[in-house]
């Protein structure tokens, strides 16, 4: 199959008019010319037409709950996080539908708005839930088994063990290598279940690395409560914890590196003005830490806004050198699970940050960060075919990457790895 669009995007900084994709297998064999013709070994190749479209690698959402699709609009904002949290779990509780119905809604709406890959947080996981999600095609999902203890060590010691043997070979057919895990966040889970955590991953000797996924530095509730002082997070979890820093628990263990994925980030420390404390990385704040870990941080516009948060210290992490990604969170605490949104809503949030940059967000970055990076993210030779025809009436390359980040362009077709997920549309 010969593709051809107006604009190639196969990465931030590839941007380029005039050059068809040959695809052959589900992979991608060839970049040739619109011009010139190209000769295989294999069968002549068919042209496809795409018209005045951007094929792009698709976008890749790190960070979803895609098992609470079906609470959106059930649970408001509230006076504060815990009380959205009460919410949430009586909304959940009060559900009729399956979650693995909800995650291929969830699913759905993800692959028809330009979605190839998720990062997933699976609040349950049983051998069917995880072969469901399997069967719901769609995006290259990363599932994340969420452990939490909510103050009973021996069910977060239980919970990990359950998940490491489906990292072991223990989960659904084909989903053992997209298997991760999230210690839930830093009021869930106590110290004895990530003591649990990292002794399982070393135990483990392949020398793999095991993909995390962790909520951190949310809200200052939070901070207060896992720092001893009194707040919102009192009437939910009991009497404040001083447990410390999340950051600090996590290194102290050796469970922050490159497959970390940190969620949120929105009250980072900063030592420098006395408003935390680092017992891991002397006089170093934490956005610095994070990148010398070469971990992740996903920040979540639409979330963001759901909650009238303070503004995301963005330039922090930038300054640092931190990997940062976009993800849609929840249905429950956003207005949709849509990364062409969020990507205009950092547009809007981050006005002086180039688009290149905000587009590998959702791209690169985020496949990285998953590590999916082999997967999505590039359009490059040699890789699998998983590719996003998105509408463009651009003209220039810096007026593509506008319309892509800003302007939540349409789906005129999707595939993943050589398969087509939406078929080919024509302009409306």
């Amino acid at each position: 199959m010969r593709l051809r669009a107006r604009w190639l995007v196969a990465a931030p900084d590839d941007v380029v008019e005039g050059v068809d994709l040959m695809v052959e297998a589900g992979r991608v064999v060839a970049r040739v010319p619109s011009h010139e013709i190209h000769t295989s070994t294999s069968e002549p190749f068919e042209l496809v037409d795409l018209g005045d479209v951007a094929l792009t690698p698709g976008l890749v959402d790190a960070h979803a709950h895609l098992d609470l699709t079906d609470l959106a609009g059930a649970v408001a904002p509230g006076a504060s996080f815990p009380d959205w949290i009460v919410g949430l779990l009586r909304a959940r509780g009060a559900a009729t539908s399956e979650a693995s119905s909800a995650v291929a809604r969830g699913l759905e709406r993800l692959a028809t708005t330009g979605c190839v890959a998720v990062g997933d947080i699976a609040a349950s996981w049983t051998h069917g839930e995880l072969d469901a999600r399997r069967k719901a095609g769609g995006p290259i999902t990363r599932t994340y088994l969420e452990v939490l203890d909510a103050g009973d060590d021996a069910r977060g010691r239980a919970a990990v063990e359950r998940a490491l043997a489906f990292l072991d070979g223990d989960g659904a057919a084909g989903q053992v290598d997209l298997l991760g895990i999230s210690p839930h966040a830093p009021y869930t889970v106590g110290d004895a279940t990530l003591d649990a955590l990292a002794s399982g991953i070393a135990s483990r000797g392949n020398g793999r690395s095991v993909p995390l996924q962790v909520h951190w530095a949310e809200t200052p509730e939070e901070e207060a409560w896992t720092g001893g002082r009194t707040g919102p997070f009192d009437a939910l979890l009991g009497p404040p914890q001083g447990r410390g820093r999340a950051l600090d628990r996590l290194e102290r263990r050796g469970l922050l590196g490159p497959a970390t994925v940190l969620v949120h980030g929105n009250v980072p420390d900063d030592v420098a003005a006395g408003t935390g404390r680092n017992d891991c990385g002397g006089q170093d704040d934490e956005p610095t830490r994070i990148a010398r870990a070469d971990a992740s941080v996903v920040h979540c516009p639409g979330a963001h806004a759901f909650f009238a948060r303070a503004p995301f210290p963005v330039e922090r992490y930038r300054a640092a050198g931190v990997r940062l990604c976009l993800g849609t969170d929840s249905a429950a605490g956003n207005d949709d699970l849509d990364m062409r949104r969020e990507l205009a809503l950092a547009a809007a949030a981050f006005p002086h940050v180039p688009l290149a940059e905000l587009w590998g967000w959702a791209t690169c970055d985020a496949a990285r960060a998953l590590g999916l990076g082999d997967r999505v993210g590039v359009l490059g030779v040699g890789r699998p075919f998983t590719a996003v025809a998105f509408a463009t009436a651009a003209r220039s390359r810096e007026r593509v990457l506008d319309e892509l980040v800003r302007e939540r362009p349409e789906v005129r077709a999707s595939w993943i790895e050589g398969r087509q997920v939406v078929a080919q549309r024509s302009p409306r």
